[in-house]
């Protein structure tokens, strides 16, 4: 706990400004399985979550207009930069250490439609996912390396990353 969640750190006492995400190339992609307990969940696939966002956009919004300092934009369209939405969430954070610190999120759970639709006219698309982000180290119970056959169940041909 009290540690900024994988966007990165920002600076608490100036408004966000976008350069404050460390964004990087990974050079060793992995996949695990994890055992997680959501615990209090900040839930983007709920309407409490949606209404929480919307309002820390408004927040943030008017901070920014009070400091004269135009907000973050999200770059690129699909695997962009979200350095807005990253500005939201960590806004909803620091709100929320203020308004309800007995009760901070411990995750993130969010839906990202990306991808091209199944077929013409569809709301699916073949690459939309689900992200959680944990926030707090205790929810996570376990993590585990696929076997091979839960691999190829995925269509995973080979190990994403061995280790040296």
């Amino acid at each position: 706990m009290g540690q900024e969640f994988t966007f990165g750190r920002t600076i608490l006492s100036a408004p966000f400004n976008g350069r404050n995400c460390l964004w990087r190339k990974i050079d060793r992609p992995s996949l695990v399985g994890a055992i997680i307990d959501l615990g209090n969940c900040l839930d983007l696939t709920t309407q409490d979550g949606i209404e929480a966002v919307k309002s820390a956009y408004t927040g943030l919004k008017e901070m920014h207009a009070l400091a004269v300092e135009p907000l973050p934009k999200n770059v690129g369209a699909e695997k962009g930069k979200r350095n807005l939405d990253c500005a939201v969430i960590k806004h909803l954070h620091r709100a929320r250490r203020v308004l309800a610190p007995d009760e901070p999120y411990e995750t993130v759970r969010a839906l990202f439609v990306e991808g091209e639709p199944l077929y013409e006219g569809a709301g699916f698309h073949d690459r939309t996912h689900v992200q959680i982000c944990v926030l707090d180290q205790r929810r996570i119970f376990g993590v585990f390396r696929l076997r091979e056959w839960q691999r190829r169940m995925l269509g995973i041909e080979q190990e994403l990353y061995a280790p040296e």
